[in-house]
């Protein structure tokens, strides 16, 4: 029976909904309330970037082989977890597009690429061959572990202006996914 993660548990503050953790399970480096192995689903949206190794992700009952470079966009009501998530290491981004807060801006929701990739039910990306993941390249993994990396220095520093800063990284990322999307469904419409 899937356990329903409350985003209370992973946000701050409810009115900044967004949290990033980084996970090696090999190291046993987790969070409070890790469910990496566990099937879960949440009241929020997740970004995973596989940044390292390889393992077994399963989604609604779908297994997928995930390697370095796999990310993957989970709607809060998608069951989900690592079958095997020893030899990985996992950038979690979490945060709520509902909330108040008004994280991802109205101009970010008109792209292209942003309906598809983070609104659409996965049965239907499914059907095109997204079957859940994105791949990034070497050069396009390096450019998001940078980002990444930013955002997990700025919420350990917890400096004047980080959650601005963690903000306008988390829209970033999304403008960067959905354009990585729009370019693989022109080159699939072009085959």
């Amino acid at each position: 029976m899937a356990i329903k993660a409350l985003g209370k548990h992973y946000f701050e503050e409810e009115e900044f909904p967004l949290n990033i953790c980084r996970i090696e399970q090999k190291e046993n480096v987790t969070h409070e309330f890790d469910l990496t192995e566990i099937e879960h689903f949440h009241d929020f949206n997740e970004l995973v970037f596989i940044v390292k190794g390889k393992g077994v992700q399963v989604i609604e009952q779908n297994e997928y082989l995930v390697t370095a470079g796999d990310v993957f966009v989970l709607q809060g009501n998608q069951k989900h977890y690592f079958k095997d998530a020893s030899d990985i290491e996992i950038v979690n981004v979490m945060f709520s597009a509902n909330s108040r807060a008004n994280l991802i801006s109205n101009s970010t929701k008109k792209l292209e690429g942003y309906n598809a990739l983070f609104i659409l039910e996965s049965s239907y990306r499914a059907k095109h061959h997204f079957n859940n993941k994105l791949h990034l390249d070497r050069a396009e993994l390096a450019k998001m572990e940078f980002i990444l990396n930013s955002m997990l220095m700025e919420l350990q520093l917890q400096q004047d202006g980080y959650k601005t800063i963690m903000g306008n990284k988390l829209e970033e990322l999304i403008v960067l996914l959905s354009r990585h999307y729009s370019s693989l469904e022109a080159t699939e419409a072009k085959s």
